[in-house]
């Protein structure tokens, strides 16, 4: 027996060695069929590699499945590394800490969290995994790495961002003598982003890191970079309000008082309101004399003094900064956030102020709409709105039409039913676009002579204050609320759209909301007199995906929580106890948030309990797998007939087994029990029978009898011992061929 074992322990290293000397000269690594703990330990304790740590995950695995073992195997190896992820983290973290200590530097804490957050993207160079076996159903899966293997690949991926860096510093320096400044910005951002590299260990020439400090060559090329209006004056004066300009600013960007072509640029109105899109207005990249332009648009704000800051278009940087090279895996995510505010920092952008006019010029048309007003001529009403609209401050009432000109619009219809005039007034621009309007109803012809003078005033009053208000129409699906500037919803949607009146000119925020729809909050900028706004709002699922087992196979659900639903999935169709929309396509729709357990059971197969709490926030998906039972499990349900089929779903089988097996197994106890009262009565007697002397043959008989009597009881009652006991043997038998060969639990 001891030279078997020496046997085999000697067959599993000669297949060690050989097996690393194949991996050594094909460069492969060899993976073989799963070994078991102790050719695991005896494999291991060969090992003399410098690791920095093992790690491993175990799960449940159906050996004799192929693809179940194939499938747990790469799911293993998964779970590992992400494992062994977590132990390079922390080697990594402490190789960085313990260079800088060598060469007496600070420890970056923007660096450790770097490391923290991206080193698993570092290339994990020959990975070794063993795949353990281990109590016929455990599948144990290791890896581990060599860190001297680790360290070369960190320091290659190290030289060639120095080698990188020091590519862009060459072109930096000729793009700086060609006067290339655009160009020689770009090569200081890609030097930015090289130098945050997040795989800071290794040294490379006594060198702990590579990151280089970019701030002097920046400040200095930006120190150097200016911006100017073509014109001598850096202001603009007397630009009307409310009006279409095509006014076209030109600006011109020098370094060094040479002219800077493709720089990119962008103006924003920075405290006052104008029609561009979200006040900011991009620009085209400078051309080679330097120049670029913008059109100045509507200045919809009556504020006297307003500045558009014209600035680098931080925005379009950041879309043009990204690196072709293969290293860009390995470069903080973020690292242009950093730039830009080196960047914004460094660069002084340009200031233009707007000193605004923000008198109207409102012309009066002699051919007023005064059908329905009683006896007034034209000129008379022509002439009440001249003097109304005189009286009202910053209004400049003109003869003739200027291309800034508003043209007041009057119209009056005689309501048949109720005999009142209704009244209709409207500033309209060169373009016939309505820019303010008033409506109102004047009483019967008595009342309207008296009501004239007021109602007139009225109008214009509205007209004035409507020239810096529109109306947005929101459209969407009904039911939807909607609050404004802060306040509670006090609008919501009906017949597809809500329409919100006479809102001040600038930026509005609003709040959307309907149960089982996520909130939603925006922001308008009201621009124009009538403006659309389109809201959706996304729908809450409270739902879980399932992953149908593998291979299919027929299972029950149980779900419990405040409601509980029950799902049947036989032969690829799934029958109900409640309403049949909860699911679609593998999908669990439930009716609300909460706390949910789902129970999974399926014939021959270990029960799944998995518990889910449901928010809407993110999607759930639950991969259904069935566990077989190990051989040592059914051999101890075995000890109870039935126990086997209960546990693996077959109930009607499992109560008939054992309700029998439990029958019998009482009765042989109680059987047992009695004949040993049986035997020891009738040991009694028998002794009771050999002490007699001297007495009468009837005397002798009677004590024959009763002890035969008592020899018969127990006999009587150890066959019946026999047969329930041999009884529950065969049910025990019958138990577990069902389970072996009918239910087949590994199959």
């Amino acid at each position: 027996m001891k030279s078997k074992i020496r046997l085999i322990k000697f067959c599993v290293i000669l297949f060690y060695l050989f097996s690393q000397g194949i991996a050594q000269m094909m460069g492969e690594q060899i993976e073989c069929d799963p070994c078991i703990q102790a050719e695991f330990e005896m494999k291991r304790s060969l090992m003399k590699v410098e690791e920095i740590t093992r790690a491993n995950w175990g799960l449940s695995c159906n050996f004799n499945d192929l693809q179940d073992y194939q499938r747990k195997k790469e799911l293993g190896r998964v779970k590992s590394r992400a494992a062994l992820t977590e132990n390079i983290i922390v080697f990594v973290q402490s190789s960085y800490e313990e260079s800088i200590k060598e060469i007496g530097g600070e420890i970056d804490e923007k660096i450790i969290s770097i490391i923290r957050t991206n080193t698993p993207r570092i290339p994990l160079p020959n990975l070794k995994y063993d795949y353990v076996q281990k109590d016929d159903n455990y599948l144990e899966v290791h890896v581990y790495i060599k860190q001297k293997e680790l360290e070369d690949q960190a320091n290659l991926i190290n030289r060639r961002f120095k080698n990188e860096i020091r590519k862009a510093r060459k072109k930096y320096q000729q793009n700086i003598a060609r006067g290339e400044i655009t160009d020689a910005i770009g090569n200081l951002a890609a030097m930015f982003a090289y130098s945050r590299s997040y795989i800071p260990l290794g040294k490379i020439s006594g060198e702990s890191s590579i990151g280089l400090n970019m701030n002097k060559e920046l400040r200095a090329t930006l120190s150097n970079l200016d911006l100017r209006l073509e014109s001598a004056k850096e202001d603009l004066e007397g630009v009307p309000y409310h009006s279409d300009l095509k006014r076209n600013i030109r600006v011109e960007a020098s370094f060094n008082g040479n002219p800077v072509s493709g720089l990119l640029l962008r103006a924003k109105m920075e405290d006052g309101l104008s029609d561009w899109e979200e006040n900011v207005k991009e620009m085209k990249s400078t051309n080679q004399m330097g120049y670029t332009n913008f059109m100045l648009g509507r200045i919809l704000s009556k504020q006297s003094i307003q500045t558009i800051d014209v600035d680098l278009d931080y925005v379009s940087w950041k879309k043009l900064s990204r690196m072709s090279s293969g290293l860009w895996a390995y470069v903080y995510p973020n690292w242009y956030d950093d730039f830009e505010k080196e960047l914004r920092r460094g660069f002084e952008s340009l200031k233009i102020q707007l000193y605004i006019d923000s008198r109207v010029e409102i012309h009066i048309p002699s051919n007023i709409n005064v059908q329905a007003i009683h006896n007034f001529t034209r000129d008379r009403v022509a002439r009440d709105f001249q003097d109304t609209f005189n009286r009202k401050k910053g209004v400049n009432v003109v003869t003739k039409n200027g291309k800034n000109t508003l043209t007041l619009k009057v119209v009056s219809v005689k309501d048949r039913k109720t005999n009142n005039t209704n009244l209709k007034t409207s500033l309209i621009d060169r373009k016939q676009t309505t820019r303010a309007e008033y409506e109102s109803s004047l009483s019967s012809d008595r009342a309207f002579q008296l009501d004239w003078d007021r109602e007139i005033e009225n109008h214009v009053t509205a007209l004035l204050e409507n020239l810096e208000k529109g109306d947005v129409r929101i459209s969407g699906d009904n039911g939807i609320h909607v609050g404004l500037d802060g306040s509670s919803p006090s609008y919501m949607i009906n017949n597809g759209r809500a329409d919100i009146r006479r809102l001040s000119f600038g930026p509005h925020t609003f709040s959307f909301s309907k149960a089982g729809f996520r909130d939603r909050d925006s922001t308008i900028i009201i621009k124009y007199h009538k403006q659309q706004f389109q809201i959706r709002l996304e729908k809450i699922d409270f739902q879980v995906e399932l992953g149908l087992p593998y291979p299919p196979r027929d299972f029950n659900l149980q779900i419990f929580s405040n409601e509980n639903y029950t799902l049947n999935f036989k032969k690829n169709k799934l029958s109900f106890s409640q309403p049949e929309n909860i699911y679609r396509n593998n999908i669990v729709n439930l009716p609300k948030s909460g706390n949910y357990t789902f129970e999974f059971s399926a014939k021959g197969r270990k029960t799944n309990k998995r518990g889910f709490s449901l928010d809407g926030n993110s999607p759930t998906h639950h991969q259904i797998n069935f566990d077989p039972f190990s051989q040592k499990e059914i051999m101890i349900n075995t000890m109870l007939p039935g126990l086997n089929q209960l546990k693996m779903q077959y109930k009607s089988t499992g109560t008939s087994i054992m309700i029998p097996s439990l029958a019998a197994l009482v009765f042989s106890i109680y059987s047992l029990q009695q004949s040993k009262e049986d035997l020891d009565q009738y040991h009694k007697a028998q002794k009771d029978f050999e002490l007699l002397q001297d007495v009468d043959q009837s005397v002798y008989d009677e004590y024959r009898a009763d002890a035969e009597h008592k020899y018969n009881a127990y006999t009587r009652n150890r066959k019946w011992a026999q047969l329930s006991v041999g009884g529950f043997a065969a049910l025990t038998t019958a138990s577990f061929l069902h389970v072996e060969f009918v239910i087949k639990p590994r199959d």
